[in-house]
């Protein structure tokens, strides 16, 4: 079967805005006023697209596993680029950093996510992939597409509906039910199965306003609650809320109608090598973040160091990131192939 080469552009979007909007967790933005920084705001909120683009693709490339015995054997590989991620944070802690860490501790670090601080996804993620046989039996088991159509809407209402509640605060109000938030994968998953059944009709320059302006309220709108103190958490900008899922859902519908066979073979090449790397580039990024960003702040570290160093540092994060997971990717194949000779054997 002939290879998606969109696919590829979103996971290669997704994993980029992924260390992008870590720069402003290591730059300092958060800890400065938040007075004139619009732009800075608005591209953060642009940016949060990062996680919500992974759970799509997550629905849209796995709407047809079932449940079996041997479903569960799809983990391995998941478990395996995490704990070679867990082993690269603690050999980069004691070079770097001066930690050591015994075998007890790095077991229990992996145990509860802290030995890789980034993979907090894969502690959710794996929770969603034991979920996907049996959320692909639901949806297959509905009559039609209405009800199908209902239970995408449903999800919404109770996971990224609540976030708009911080709105209606303002007024004393509360419009909807909190306290399912937590299940906001599910309605990018159901979501994104929706969307390959049903490819949105809007033109590209119409998903691309949708998105643009969804990022811009949402900006704005936190500046305006923030009023002038320093950038703070909001559920309506972060990856349960309603600006993340318009931007993300229009943004991966515009890459979706993007028609990159019209790419040079060696561009849709390059798009599957780094797309192939998302998720270990994604995990592996804490390590250049610690390097790049503690050179960069060093002369100030109290300061922000602003936009006008956020290409660059997004530049030297992204390159040593796609590095350390090629080292990742070879050692972890390397890995299997003798897990597969002795297991023939």
């Amino acid at each position: 079967m002939k290879r998606d080469s969109n696919l590829d552009l979103i996971r290669m979007a997704a994993m980029t805005s992924v260390i992008a909007v870590h720069f402003f967790l290591n730059s300092g933005f958060y800890d400065v006023p938040s007075q004139g920084l619009a732009a800075d705001t608005i591209l953060r909120t642009q940016l949060m697209v990062c996680v919500p683009l992974f759970l799509l693709l997550t629905g849209y490339l796995n709407g047809k596993k079932t449940w079996s015995g041997g479903y569960y054997r799809g983990l391995g590989k998941l478990l395996l680029t995490y704990a070679l991620t867990c082993v690269f944070c603690c050999v980069y802690r004691a070079a770097a950093m001066g930690g050591s860490w015994s075998p007890v501790q790095w077991l229990r670090g992996m145990l509860d996510f802290t030995a890789a601080p980034y993979s907090w996804y894969i502690e959710m993620y794996v929770g969603l992939f034991l979920l996907i046989p049996f959320l692909n039996a639901a949806w297959d088991a509905l009559p039609g597409d209405r009800a199908r159509l209902a239970l995408v809407w449903t999800a919404i209402l109770l996971s990224i509906a609540p976030s708009l509640n911080v709105l209606s605060a303002q007024f004393g109000w509360k419009l909807f039910p909190a306290q399912w938030s937590a299940i906001y994968p599910l309605a990018y998953y159901f979501t994104a199965r929706w969307l390959r059944d049903h490819p949105t009709r809007l033109r590209w320059w119409q998903l691309l306003g949708v998105d643009i302006a969804a990022a811009v309220i949402g900006g704005l709108l936190h500046l305006r609650i923030a009023r002038g103190e320093p950038i703070a958490y909001l559920e309506l900008n972060y990856w349960c809320g309603a600006v993340p899922f318009v931007c993300a859902v229009s943004l991966f519908a515009l890459l979706r109608k993007w028609d990159t066979n019209r790419l040079p073979r060696r561009v849709q090449w390059w798009f599957y090598r780094l797309g192939r790397l998302s998720l270990p580039v994604f995990l592996l990024s804490w390590i250049p973040d610690q390097l790049v960003y503690g050179f960069l702040r060093r002369p100030a570290p109290e300061a922000y160091l602003g936009l006008r160093w956020m290409l660059p540092a997004v530049l030297a994060v992204l390159a040593l990131s796609v590095v350390l997971a090629e080292v990742l990717t070879l050692l972890q194949e390397a890995i299997l192939r003798l897990f597969r000779r002795r297991r023939a054997a």
